[in-house]
């Protein structure tokens, strides 16, 4: 099996470029992130970077982002573990609420950063939010992490994971989740299913194909052959897993997004962007 790197790098141009349509949004904190994200790397941020931007998929990255806040708060989500978090601002927001205990995991480069930037952002790390180092691959990492919640259902939830993963490690992490809430109860939260004919369609797809290429140049890993052939595909794949699977559409949060508006996309432009993507809430199949 090959080393997860590419979704924890330090700071990497897909982790400033997501960070940056974020700042398109009404995201907590990402316009403080995105600012510490530019400080961070230095001398100022390379001009190549900026084609990382990819304004107009932001409804989908919005849309995926307040899927996961709408599921979290329906399933009065208390106990929730984010692997492979990155830069995501999510537990700096949930844990204002004293009754959520959230726990961050990602690898270690990421998260000393990560560390920094809630730190500086908030002045102190929320005593219920826990930065966690350990691999998405590896169970006694999840396991680790787990040990901060209390009893009570665990929601595990990721946002841009499985693109990077090759059927091997979707199936390792598949197992590591399904042992972890076997044991916990709770649900898998993921918005990231990457089914051809899912995400960004119409005029966008050219869009994808020069960010899928980019992502080869600059890593050697073709995301696009990570991709299941179809959603019956995918669904088909997480209930050989072991789950059963709830599928709910992005067109729940259509009406909260304020990107399309900031950015001045018009209905087909947002319907490109989110396409028929749709988030997988995943229980174990007792």
């Amino acid at each position: 099996m090959r080393n997860l790197t590419i979704s924890c790098p330090d700071i990497t141009p897909t982790a400033w470029g997501i960070a940056y349509q974020r700042t398109l949004t009404d995201i907590p904190y990402a316009q403080e992130i995105f600012g510490m994200l530019g400080a961070m790397v230095g001398k100022g941020v390379p001009e190549e970077w900026e084609k990382w931007k990819y304004p107009q998929l932001t409804p989908m990255l919005e849309a995926r982002y307040k899927m996961v806040d709408l599921l979290l708060a329906e399933h009065d989500a208390e106990r929730v573990l984010e692997i492979a978090a990155g830069f995501s601002p999510r537990g700096m927001e949930k844990t204002k609420n004293p009754d959520t205990t959230y726990v961050e995991m990602d690898l270690l480069p990421v998260m000393l950063e990560k560390r920094r930037i809630v730190q500086t952002i908030l002045g102190h790390i929320p005593s219920r939010l826990y930065l966690e180092t350990g691999s998405v691959l590896e169970y006694e990492d999840l396991s680790r992490a787990a040990l901060h919640f209390e009893s009570g259902p665990i929601h595990v939830v990721h946002e841009g994971l499985l693109r990077y993963l090759n059927l091997e490690e979707k199936t390792t992490v598949a197992h590591t989740v399904h042992r972890l809430l076997t044991e916990h109860d709770g649900a898998w939260i993921t918005p990231d299913v990457c089914a051809r004919g899912m995400n960004a369609t119409g005029a966008l797809k050219h869009i994808v194909r020069a960010q899928n290429e980019q992502m080869l140049r600059m890593t050697g890993i073709d995301v696009r052959k990570n991709y299941f052939g179809n959603e019956q595909e995918a669904r088909a794949f997480f209930e050989s897993m072991g789950f059963s699977v709830e599928r709910r559409s992005f067109d729940e949060v259509r009406e909260k997004l304020v990107s399309p508006q900031r950015e001045g996309l018009n209905i087909e432009q947002i319907n490109d962007s989110i396409g028929d993507s749709a988030v997988y809430v995943m229980r174990v199949d007792h």
